[in-house]
C-alpha cells in the first residue's frame, strides 16, 4: 500500500510535465518553462520529505498517545508551513528576482510560472504532515483513496487545458488540486485520529505571509536590498 501510494502522488505531481511536452503545439518549450518552476518547487519540498521521513517512525511508535506526539505534530506543522508561506510570499513580492538570479531570464512568462508554481508549496507542507499521520496511524486505506482520487482529478484536468493553456494550466491545476488534496487529508486526519487540526493557527499565518509580502515588495518598490529584506522578513 506504502509503494502504491507513492507511485499515485508521483502520478500526481509528476504528469503534468509530460503530459505538457505531448500534448501542447510548443510542448517542448513549455515544459522546459515549467520545469525551471517545477524544480524549484522540488528542491524546497525536500525539507518536507525529510520531515515526513522523522513523523512517520516517531508517530507510529507513541500512536495512541496522542499527548506524546501532538506537540511535535504541531511543531513539525508550523516550521514547515511558515517556511513554505515566506517562499510563497516571497515569489509574490518579488516574482523577477528568482529567475533572473538562477536562469538569467526575467521574460513575462517563465516569472508568471515560477511565481504561481511556488504557491502550491504550503499545501505540499500540509500533504506532508497529514499524510503521514494517517499512514503512522495505521489509515493508509484512507490516504490511498484519496490519493487516487486527486490524481485522476489532476491528469483529467491536464488533459483538458494543457492544449489549450500549456505551462500555465499546469501550474494553476497544480496549486489548486494540490490544495484541495491538503485540506482533504487535514479533515480525514481528524476524522480518523481525533487530532487537533490547529485552525486557530490560521491567522497567525495568514499575518506571517502578508508581512512577509509587505516587506519584500517596499524593498523591490524602493530598488533596496531583496535578500536582506527576506532575511529581516523571516
Amino acid at each position: 500500500p506504502f509503494a502504491i501510494n507513492i507511485f499515485l502522488m508521483t502520478m500526481m505531481l509528476r504528469s503534468d510535465g509530460f503530459l505538457l511536452e505531448r500534448l501542447h503545439a510548443d510542448g517542448a518549450a513549455e515544459a522546459g518553462i515549467y520545469a525551471a518552476g517545477f524544480r524549484l518547487l522540488d528542491a524546497f519540498n525536500m525539507v518536507g520529505f525529510l520531515m515526513a521521513g522523522f513523523l512517520l517512525p516517531f508517530i507510529s511508535r507513541h500512536w495512541p498517545d496522542m499527548k506524546r506526539f501532538s506537540p511535535v505534530l504541531l511543531a513539525c506543522r508550523h516550521l514547515l508551513m511558515l517556511g513554505s508561506i515566506f517562499v510563497a510570499a516571497f515569489s509574490l513580492a518579488a516574482p523577477k528576482y528568482i529567475p533572473s538570479l538562477l536562469y538569467n531570464r526575467d521574460d513575462p512568462h517563465t516569472v508568471e510560472i515560477i511565481k504561481i508554481i511556488l504557491l502550491a508549496l504550503p499545501a505540499l507542507s500540509l500533504i506532508h504532515i497529514y499524510g503521514t499521520t494517517l499512514t503512522a496511524t495505521r489509515n493508509i486505506k484512507t490516504f490511498l483513496f484519496i490519493s487516487l482520487f486527486f490524481s485522476v482529478i489532476t491528469i483529467l484536468m491536464n488533459l483538458i487545458f494543457i492544449p489549450t493553456y500549456g505551462a500555465m494550466a499546469c501550474a494553476i491545476i497544480a496549486v489548486t488540486t494540490q490544495s484541495m488534496y491538503a485540506m482533504t487529508l487535514v479533515y480525514f486526519a481528524r476524522e480518523k485520529t481525533g487530532i487537533d487540526p490547529g485552525l486557530t493557527f490560521i491567522p497567525f499565518y495568514l499575518s506571517a505571509g502578508i508581512l512577509c509580502f509587505i516587506i519584500i515588495s517596499i524593498t523591490v518598490h524602493y530598488n533596496g536590498p531583496i535578500l536582506l529584506s527576506a532575511f529581516l522578513a523571516v
